[in-house]
């Protein structure tokens, strides 16, 4: 399924860090049927002079990157970004600090040990 990234330069304490990271995968369940099995998010903070954000977006910029098996309709790509978004934000993260890229890979290029 699918395997993620959350990237900025905020600060953040490990608890706001296991909420993001929580956040950004019950999106994923609810929005592509991801899987505990699976579960592959990963959190890297950036220092602030190693991650250019957009000058709208603050301090508190969260890119958000996500690979994941080609052939989902676009609808459920975006009901993902709109899951994702709707969960950061009640965080407190504003909607418009968060950038979601998605890069889909056909299924024979992914490995899972199995």
């Amino acid at each position: 399924m699918p395997s993620t990234t959350i990237e900025t330069k905020a600060d953040y304490d490990d608890a706001h860090v296991a909420r993001l990271i929580e956040a950004v995968f019950a999106a994923q369940v609810d929005a592509l049927g991801a899987s505990d099995e699976y579960r592959n998010v990963r959190y890297i903070q950036h220092e602030a002079a190693r991650f250019a954000s957009p000058p709208a977006k603050r301090d508190r910029h969260i890119h958000i990157e996500i690979s994941l098996f080609t052939g989902r309709p676009a609808d459920v790509k975006q009901d993902l970004f709109t899951k994702t978004v709707d969960r950061l934000a009640a965080l407190g993260h504003p909607r418009e600090e968060v950038s979601i890229v998605l890069h889909e890979q056909p299924r024979e290029n992914w490995y899972f040990g199995t």
